[in-house]
């Protein structure tokens, strides 16, 4: 059911990748592409079938293609802000040492 999208007013598109939730998730892009997928407009379309037949299918990660969805809507790209203050001073840098802990 995660076709559905009754709720959502404006465009939607849909992503859909050919590995599981959390490998098409955490998998970045490599060379040569290793998954692949399909992405496109859902326009009037309530048939997950349907509008996976009218898709081409694309090698390689949906994350270039987030990307390039993300810049159409997002403003300027500008320089992270500084973490910490003078309350509050950081830790580490990102994404923090629990990623890299055994």
């Amino acid at each position: 059911e995660c076709f559905k999208c009754d709720y959502i007013s404006g465009p939607v598109r849909q992503v859909l990748g050919s590995s599981g939730h959390i490998l098409g998730v955490v998998s970045p892009p490599v060379d040569p592409p290793k998954r692949k997928y399909w992405a496109g407009d859902v326009g009037d379309c309530r048939d997950p079938d349907l509008w996976l037949d009218q898709q081409e299918e694309q090698a390689g990660s949906w994350w270039p293609d987030w990307i390039s969805w993300l810049d159409d809507k997002c403003g300027k790209k500008r320089p992270a802000l500084k973490l910490g203050n003078t309350k509050y001073k950081p830790i580490c840098d990102a994404p923090g040492e629990y990623v890299v802990e055994p």
